[in-house]
């Protein structure tokens, strides 16, 4: 068995299939193929199901999967040993961020992540709430800022805040309008949100289901820069976090009112794969991210409210 054939294999169940995983391996996929096929014959056993749509990982390759990853991590924490004589972490880490707060955090944590650990590599993967907990799951990242952990099944977490939901619509006005809205009010508006899988609708959903109420949900568009420009020319209202709509409310492009009665929140937190140790410059960097979304809250450049961390 060859440690390519290792690699080869993980990579095709967390890039999602042979094409996907051949591109980012930047190697052809008939060699690609033929590798995890010698492994899945030196083995015994089909490790993925294939047909016409592609390719499906089955029960024994989740078995394996899981092994490989944890010899592949811990190689590289080997290397990473070897290779440094000092204490200054090294190496390649890459941090999930919901696309709803990239833009908030990532800068500065490039930034400080350069200043205190010139010799760490910074990898920034953003996308939306479910995207940052799906690739979290899979191990294709260190670890990641992630919407309600405690729904990943494959994970560690830490909480780290809750943080408020709001109504957010064109500003009509000069003046803001900062009153909350219950949400019997926001019941009224025309909206434009995420599709079904993504946590924040979710939330959203599962809140009106409780209360008995409807919502009219006029589009469903899966970018929250289409949304956000649906919502900027009047043309729907939505449901966002503070990060998301602060820099078009201190424009006076937008509203953002806080929805009570009842309160719309989720709980953010770093979550871990639970198969995917940290290396020294991982532990390093997620210190850094932890620091870094208190320091937010406190600045009021998140509104939410800190919680008590505790290991999920």
């Amino acid at each position: 068995m060859k440690l390519n054939q290792l690699k080869y294999f993980t990579a095709v169940v967390e890039y999602g299939g042979f094409v996907s995983a051949a591109r980012e391996l930047n190697i052809a996929q008939p060699a690609l193929s033929r590798q995890v096929k010698e492994l899945e014959k030196e083995l015994g056993v089909q490790l993925l199901d294939r047909d016409r749509q592609g390719s499906t990982i089955n029960e024994s390759g989740e078995r394996f999967y899981n092994r490989a990853r944890a010899i592949l991590e811990q190689l590289e924490m080997a290397r990473e040993e070897v290779r440094t004589q000092t204490s200054k972490p090294t190496g390649h880490v890459r941090v999930a961020l919901p696309i709803t707060s990239a833009a908030l955090l990532a800068p500065k944590l490039l930034r400080k992540v350069s200043e205190s650990y010139p010799l760490v590599t910074l990898e920034i993967v953003d996308g939306l709430g479910y995207e940052a907990g799906h690739v979290v799951e899979s191990g294709r990242v260190d670890f990641g800022v992630v919407p309600n952990a405690e729904k990943l099944d494959k994970a560690e977490f830490t909480p780290i805040m809750e943080e408020y939901l709001y109504a957010v619509t064109r500003r009509e006005g000069s003046k803001a309008l900062v009153s909350p809205m219950s949400l019997a009010q926001v019941e009224k508006l025309s909206l434009v949100m995420p599709p079904r899988n993504v946590n924040i609708r979710q939330i959203v959903e599962e809140a009106v289901s409780r209360s008995g109420r409807t919502l009219y949900l006029r589009y469903e568009q899966q970018s929250l820069v289409t949304i956000l420009s649906l919502v900027k020319s009047g043309i729907a209202s939505s449901i966002l976090n503070w990060p998301a709509v602060a820099e078009l409310w201190n424009a006076g492009v937008v509203d953002a009112r806080r929805i009570v009665r009842p309160s719309l929140s989720r709980i953010i937190s770093i979550a871990v794969p639970w198969h995917r140790p940290l290396s020294s410059a991982a532990r390093a960097v997620y210190k850094v991210v932890q620091d870094q979304l208190v320091e937010e809250v406190e600045a009021g450049n998140w509104h939410a409210r800190m919680v008590d961390s505790g290991t999920g």
